[in-house]
Order: structure tokens, then sequence, then C-alpha cells
């Protein structure tokens, strides 16, 4: 309570009344409230018998109304005021400068002994506080202090979050008006004031307090509060009823669940109009118009119109409505309307008195309504009350309840699609139906009604009926006892039905490195009556990997109607399949050496899952392998501990035979003219299992050889049987001894079988060249065939030539050959090389050859009795012969020049 320009402010929602120049304040309750906010509010001046009542804005009261006067019981005045209309302080959610220059009003959180604040009432003024008990209370006594606390409407910014609270006179919140005719008066007076979104908190009705429940109507449109509804109808409006002047201290502790009643013959709650609709949201949260005792006969409950914004009610209730007024009537041009949170439109239920129910309209919005009953929809003439009539093109239930109405319990129009989630349209118990079908939609041509389960029960025609449109039917309601339902327990057609898909718990073999490629086939089944065989979608999605373990496959199968249905499964992806060896053929290799052969094999091993695996085997590759047959045996394991084996067998064998080294010309002299007797060495042999050896030559070893040529055979057989190429070497004996010497140029001489002769400082050897005779002749630079390459330059030359029986021989025999043995000079630094003119083509022109191709002596034997492609040869230097370039020539003669 204060007191500003003599006059005196008390809560309206305390009972007042005067006698005498006496204020009695009646205590509603005890224990009311222990808030210690003080709120200004309604001003009495009091002069002898005369009240004046004064707004807590230092406004005063508007002139009343044959609309907007609310009753107001406790406080009444009963002549006009004494003193003059002081200019009203604006209240506004912004910091203003007060037009009056008085002390700011106090804030809610003050602590305020009423004994000081009535000490400021008139002095000839007695104030009297009563209990409920109509004892009087001391002024300084909490119990006071709590009854003069009391918080009446107050407006608030939308922007007053629920950790701050709506307080009175903070937060941008007007401090608190003695009732919402008031507050609205105000808002009215001083738009500007109000010019955003805003709320109103109205006071949760409270059955010991009277003052909390608003017994006239509440209009706000453009013909009641002109000015309010031009300035700020373009704003969202919400009116919050069930507050509780405790929130703003706790407000976790003292949400705002209950409700501000609205309860008279003609008390009901109307926003906007048809011809003047509210431009802004309404929103509409915990009110009751009417109550168990009756309620408004002579209009609808709540009228809400708005443009293209949309209205929302939660925890509305209109209850007992008569007079064939609709409970509740919404119309939006093209905003969505949402009703929800327990709201109910519920008629009289009474013989002879009709309503019509709950209606709700808008062009192109949605109505999404839940958790929301709707009954006692009655009327005495035609059956045409319905629990709820709505039109929209979209139109949502969800966990609605329509029971016990003459007409439908819902009927719906203008609508492409209508979704019924669980949905009660008639109840068996009580036996409550609707006189026409539980829900009655009238489709424009190709409507669609998606039905999710629900109760549809006891209704006079159908549990849902449908013209204009096809019935899809997600999951299947409960039907039972709708009098016309024949070719449905439902419905008045054959529903498009939803459907069936099942989803198995399976074990499926991964197969591919990733896991298991995901088929529906494998685990499920879809079939739907319509369409035989419905599209199938998952997640994870068809044709994904589920890698190895346990996956959750949920998949949902979709009609041409667009029904669905959906089922989960486990599907457990394993590894059981053993990796697969790629294993070699058996093998058959040849010994190397003695202990037998090493072998070098490739195994392998994939894995479905894993890829490659590695491979086990045993005697692994590279490893020796002895003579004979043996077994090797591999493994593989993946990494889930599968294994597979196998086997192969390694064959070593001894097919190669042995080689006789080739023996040398033997030729001897002897006195005897038959000839001597002759030991030699026989050639060694070398096998690659055997090892080193000795040939069997026939004759053998310290046979008789006569006077001439005898050719001597060597053979060779290892231990496994291979039998050796034989060689043959000549052991020549000579009855006379003939030396060799030097041979001058262009002088015939006759080599013997094995013959050296020196030519102009170049060794020539003449190789089992017996009965041949032979030309050598020396060459220089200017007697050379033709020009040498370039890049050669001539070192020195020679020209040799054998002869048979005076013929000139082309070609050696097989196992004779010539030797040159060229001296260079043993730390020269130039390149040396042997060229042979001669006609390789037989074209008649000659050309030089390289003699590049390389033996070693010990090869000797071997090459000379071999025949080959090419058989010009350079003998590969030692240290004995570092000083010489040696070449050997087993089939041609003609013209050899050392050249650098």
């Amino acid at each position: 309570m204060e007191k500003r320009n003599g006059r005196v402010d008390i809560p309206s929602c305390l009972h007042l009344s005067t006698l005498q120049g006496k204020i009695k304040i009646t205590m509603p309750r005890k224990n009311t409230y222990f808030a210690w906010s003080l709120f200004i509010v309604l001003v009495i001046v009091i002069n002898l018998m005369n009240v004046n009542v004064a707004l807590a804005d230092d406004g005063t009261p508007p002139p009343p109304t044959d609309t907007a006067v609310p009753t107001e019981p406790s406080v009444v005045a009963t002549e006009p005021p004494v003193e003059s209309t002081p200019v009203p302080v604006e209240e506004t959610p912004a910091a203003e400068t007060p037009v009056e220059e008085s002390t700011p009003e106090a804030t809610p959180t003050e602590e305020t002994n009423p004994t000081n604040l009535l000490s400021e009432l008139p002095p000839d003024t007695e104030l009297i506080i009563l209990d409920e008990n109509q004892e009087p209370l001391p002024l300084a006594s909490q119990e006071a202090t709590e009854i003069v606390q009391i918080a009446d409407p107050i407006w608030c910014p939308e922007s007053v979050i629920a950790t701050t609270g709506p307080t009175p006179g903070a937060n941008g919140c007007t401090s608190s008006f003695a009732s919402i005719f008031l507050l609205l008066a105000d808002m009215d007076a001083n738009p500007g004031s109000y010019a955003q979104n805003g709320v109103i908190y109205l006071e949760r009705t409270q059955a010991a307090n009277p003052a909390t429940t608003i017994t006239s109507a509440v209009i706000i449109d453009n013909s009641t509060y002109a000015n309010l509804f031009t300035n700020l109808n373009i704003f969202n409006l919400t009116l919050q009823g069930g507050w509780n002047i405790n929130y703003p201290t706790n407000p976790a502790a003292n949400p705002i669940t209950g409700q501000t009643d609205i309860v008279g013959a003609g008390a009901y709650l109307q926003i906007g109009s048809s011809s003047n609709p509210w431009v802004g949201t309404v929103t509409i949260n915990n009110i009751q118009i009417g109550n168990s005792s009756g309620g408004v006969s002579t209009h609808d409950g709540l009228t809400v119109y708005t443009t293209d914004s949309n209205i929302s009610l939660s925890n509305v209730d209109v209850v007992q409505q008569e007079g064939n007024f609709h409970t509740m009537n919404l119309n939006s041009n093209n905003g969505d309307i949402t009703v929800g949170n327990g709201s109910l439109s519920d008629g009289r239920n009474a013989s002879g008195l009709e309503n019509q129910g709950f209606y709700a309209a808008t062009n192109s919005g949605s109505i999404s309504i839940s958790d929301t009953t709707f009954q006692n929809a009655h009327g005495s003439g035609p059956i045409t009350q319905n629990g709820a009539t709505l039109s929209a093109p979209t139109v949502t239930l969800t966990n609605v309840i329509a029971f016990d109405n003459d007409g439908n319990g819902i009927a719906i129009s203008n609508a492409d699609t209508v979704t019924l989630n669980n949905v009660t349209g008639g109840q068996i118990t009580p036996a409550q139906g609707n006189g026409l079908s539980g829900v009655y939609v009238n489709g424009t041509g190709s409507t669609i009604v998606n039905v999710f389960g629900g109760t549809f029960n006891n209704n006079g025609y159908y549990g849902v009926e449908i013209y204009g449109g096809v019935i899809n039917e997600q999951s299947a309601p409960s039907c039972t006892g709708n009098t016309l339902a024949t070719v449905h327990p439902c419905y008045n057609l054959t529903p498009n039905s939803a459907p069936t898909i099942t989803v198995n718990d399976v074990i499926v073999e991964a197969n591919s490195a990733s896991g298991w490629t995901l088929v529906f086939g494998d685990i499920g089944s879809a079939s739907d009556v319509e369409d035989g065989t419905p599209s199938v979608s998952c997640t994870p999605s068809i044709g994904s990997i589920l890698t190895l373990g346990v996956t959750n496959v949920s998949c949902t199968a979709t009609d041409s109607a667009g029904l669905t249905a959906s089922d989960v499964g486990n599907i457990t992806v394993i590894d059981s399949t053993a990796p697969t060896l790629l294993l070699p053929a058996d093998m058959t290799e040849e010994a190397t050496s003695p202990a037998g052969a090493i072998v070098n094999y490739t195994a392998t091993a994939t894995d479905m899952v894993d890829g490659s695996v590695p491979v086990v085997c045993i005697p692994a590759s590279g490893s020796t392998f002895a003579l004979g047959a043996t077994t090797v045996n591999c493994s593989a394991a993946d990494s889930a501990s599968n294994s597979s084996s196998g086997s192969f067998n390694v064959h070593v064998l001894d097919t190669t035979a042995p080689v006789i080294s080739i023996h040398p010309y033997v030729s001897t002299t002897t006195n005897d003219p038959l000839g001597m007797i002759l030991t030699y060495s026989s050639p060694s042999t070398y096998d690659a299992v055997d090892g080193f050896g000795t040939a069997s030559c026939s004759p053998a070893s310290g046979s008789f050889f006569p006077i001439g040529d005898t050719f001597v055979t060597c053979n060779a057989m290892d231990t496994h049987g291979n039998v050796a190429q034989p060689v043959s070497f000549i052991v020549h004996v000579e009855y006379q001894t003939r030396s060799s010497g030097n041979i001058t140029n262009g002088n015939l001489s006759n080599p013997d079988c094995l013959a050296s002769m020196d030519v102009f400082g170049i060794k020539v050897t003449f190789h089992n060249l017996c009965n041949y005779k032979a030309f050598v002749n020396g060459v220089q630079e200017n007697t050379l065939p033709a020009q040498l390459p370039n890049g050669y330059s001539f070192v020195r030359g020679l020209h040799v030539q054998v002869l048979f029986d005076q013929q000139i021989v082309k070609t050696l025999p097989i196992g004779t050959g010539i030797q040159l043995d060229f001296p260079i000079p043993a730390n020269a630094q130039d390149q040396f090389a042997v060229l042979l003119w001669d006609d390789e083509d037989g074209d008649g022109n000659g050309e030089w050859l390289d003699v590049t191709q390389l033996i070693k002596d010990v090869d000797l034997s071997k090459t000379l009795s071999t025949d080959s492609n090419d058989e010009l040869y350079q003998i590969a230097p030692t240290k004995t012969f570092e000083a010489f370039y040696r070449v050997l020539t087993t089939e041609k003669t003609g013209t050899f020049v050392l050249v650098k």
C-alpha cells in the first residue's frame, strides 16, 4: 500500500468495506503468501462516507461501459471522486521519467510493515484488517502484511524469461492492477507503453479468495478498447492464467500450473472480431471459462480472430457451455491453430440445453490438436451438434477424445490431409459414443486420412466416416459397436491397409573384406494387400556393408499410398570361413649338390575378410631339399582363427650326367718301330651330386700304343646311373722324333699333332692338325686386305693357311684348332683386340671380325671338340700369360691382326 497525492493504494484482491470513515480488509485465508512483495494497487481516498478508487499507476479507473465493466464486489464507488483526476504515471518496460515528481514505486522485494504504510491514511480514516473469521488483526502482524501483499494482474514484455519470472514493477513489468479491466484500460489509455510483444499474467483462481475469479466478459476488440486495439494488435499477445505470486522467488518450485477462472452468466473471453481480427499471434494459457456450476449461455465461451497469425491454446477449458453457442470459436485467415495440453471443450449436459461444441477454421494454415477432449455437444433440434468442427487444409489430431456428442465427435472439412494419432471417437466404458460418427471427413476428392491406431466405439454411424477421399490405415484402431459399420468395423469404406514387414534376427557370413553386403531379401520380407510388394528402405541402407558383429537394422516398407510399416532385427555378421590356400603342384627339381637342391616355391592364402594372410610351410621355401620326395605341409589362419592347411611334394632327382674334362693331345716318340707302352693321366670328371672323379679310358693308361695315332675314349657314370658324354683324345707315337722351331716367312711346315712355332715373335700352336701342312706369313699394315675399322691401329699380324693333300682347308675339322699368342707390353695402358679378315656372309666381300668370345685354358679341350656357330675365341689372360693376347680359332683361317 502506498500513498500518492493524498491517496492510498490497497490491493483490490482483498475484500474491502467502508463504514463511517472506516476501511475493513477481510483476510480470505490464513498463511496465504510469504513473498514480501508490496504491489501498488487500488487507491481509496475516504472523506466521510465517500470512497475514491485509484489505479496502482496513479491513474483513475475508466468510466463504466456496457461491455467491459467488471464486477468488483469488494470495492464500491458510491460517489464521483472528490478530487480531480491526476495525470497517470506510465509503467513501461523501458525506464522512463514519471510525469509526476513522486517517489518511485517500491520494488516487490522490499519488506514493508503495514503499520508504517497504512499510517499515511487520511487522519479521519480507520483501517481494520479482518482474518478469515472476521476478527480484526493487529496492523503490525505478519498475517496482516500477507493480506495486503496479494498481487493482481500485471503486463510484462514477452522477453521476460522463466528464470527471471514476472515480477510486479520489475524487469519491464507493470505494477499490479486491481483487475484485468483496469489493466486493459491503462493499455487503452497509454498504448505507447505497451508497444511490443507482451504477456498479461492473471492470478490463478483460489477458492479462498473470490476476487481471483473474473466474473465479467473480457473483450479485447476494436469497439471495446479501440485505442489499444488499433495501436497494439500488430504485436503478439499472450494471456497467461494460473499465475502464482510466489513464482518470481522460486520459479522451479512454483511453476505456472493452475488456471484462472472466467465464470459468470455473461463471462467469456474474446480477442478480435470477424471484421477486425487481431494481427499478431494470440496465445492463451491456463484459462478456464465456466465451471461445474454453469457456463456462459449468451456468447461463445472463447472467441479469437486473427489475420495471418497463429492461434495457440494450452490448458484452456470451456466448461458447461450452453445457449446454443460454441465452446470455442477460433478463426484465422491463414495462420496455424494449435490446441493442447489438456484443453477441454464441454457442453452443458442437461435436458433441453444446447451448445454447438468447438469450432476452428483457417484458410491456408493447419490445425493441430493434442491431448484435448470434446464432449457433450447437444441440441434439441436436428442432430447437427459436433464435438468439434474443423476446417483447414491440414488437420492433425493426437491423443484427442470426442464422446457423448449429438452429432459427430469430430467433423472435418476442406482438408487435403487428415492425420488421426490415437484418437478416441466414442467410448466403451461408459458406453458413450457419438450420435453420428466418431470422426467425419468431408473430403475434397483427393483427401487422405491417415489412421494411427485409436479407439472408435458405440457411434451411431461409423467410427471414421469419409467422403471424397481414402483411408490409409497406418496401424489398426480398436472398433466395436458402430451401428452402420458393415464394410469394416470402423469405416464406411475399405481402407488402404498398411504394408507388413518382417525383419528377422539372422546370422550371415561375411562376403567381403569389410563385412557383409546388406540384402533385404536375406533378412526379411515385406508385402502389401494393394500393391503386392512395397518399396523397402533400411537403416543402415540396403547395399551398405555391415561390419563383423551385431548390427541393429531397421527397415520400413512403404506402399503406393504412402503407408508404412517398420520392423527391426539384429543382423550378426560372422567370419567362419577359413582362408583359401593356393599351393604349387608337386614339384620336381634337379639336385645341385650332394645335399640335394635349394627349392624356392610360392604359397599364398586369401581370406574373404582379411584379404591376403600369411602362409606357414615346412620345409620353408628356400630350404635345401634332400634327394628323393619331401612333403611340404602348409597352413594359414585368419584374424577370426579360421585355419586351412594343405600340402604338396617336392621330388629332388639326380638326372644330370657327370662332365669329363677335355684331355689334351698326347704325343711322344719312341725308338721302337712298333710302338711303346704309354702312361697318361685319365681326365677328371665332375658331378653335381658325386663331386669330382676320374673317367675310365680305353685304351687305359699303361697300355701299349703302336706307332701312329691312337684314339683314346673316356667314359664316366655317376652313382645314380647317369652316363657322361664320352671324351676322346689322340695319343700320337712318333717313331722318329720331330722338333718344332722357328718358321720363316712363307715356308711350308708340317706341324705335329700338337706343335708350336715362333713366327715373327708370335707363337703359333697347332692342335691336332696331324698330317696337315701350314703356311704362316707375316702381315704388314700396307699389305692388309682392307682398311681397319675406324678407331683401330695396327700392331702386328699373321696370315695363316692350312693345307691337306695340297688343298687349302677353308674350315678346320672338329677337334682341331690354331692358337695365336700375340705378345703385348706387360704394363701397356692401351686396349688390345684381335681382328680376323673373313668372308663371313659368303658374298665374296670380306669383313673384319672381332675375336671376343672368352674361354679359359681349362676349356681348351672341350672347345676344340665342340661344334658351334662362332668358333673364334679369346683365351682369358692369366698371371702366366699376362704379356700375351691369346686367341684360338677352331674353324677359320686367314689374316689375324693385333690392333689397339
